[in-house]
């Protein structure tokens, strides 16, 4: 190969292998940072799993919650069909949100994104790390 070809191939392998460290150093620390949070400092992290993700917005009046019976109270048919409404999908929401464990729903997703991002970058790294090693004995 002339020198030309030789500098491109190795600044190309350099740099994939730099990104490949990239991509184990910045997961590895992430993984960390949640092994911290979850055993370490497991009071650190809450406001990342607040439980009100898709709540269904209130009414605008402060006399009307979840448990009002919509007949004593005087307003429009459009406005007692919107609130019949929000009746039902606050009480799927609740039904929805009473079986899941959304902090532990959060961390898994963050632990395999993480991981996923990690395996990548190892075998960006390794595959690359090796044809330099390869290259470096050769020369």
């Amino acid at each position: 190969m002339n020198n030309t070809k030789t500098l491109i191939r190795s600044i190309y392998l350099y740099l994939a292998v730099f990104v490949g460290l990239m991509m184990i150093a910045i997961p590895a620390g992430q993984l960390i940072k949640l092994s911290l949070e979850t055993w370490v400092f497991p009071l650190a992290a809450e406001q990342d799993y607040r439980y009100d993700n898709g709540y269904p917005t209130k009414p605008y009046t402060n006399r009307i919650d979840e448990n009002t019976d919509l007949a004593t109270v005087k307003l429009t048919e459009e406005e007692i069909l919107m609130l019949e409404d929000w009746q039902q999908d606050y009480k799927m929401w609740q039904e929805k949100q009473d079986g899941t464990d959304w902090k532990k729903a959060r961390i898994q997703q963050q632990a395999a994104n993480n991981l996923s991002v990690l395996l990548v970058g190892l075998i960006v790294f390794l595959a690359h790390g090796y044809v330099l090693r390869r290259d470096k004995k050769k020369s």
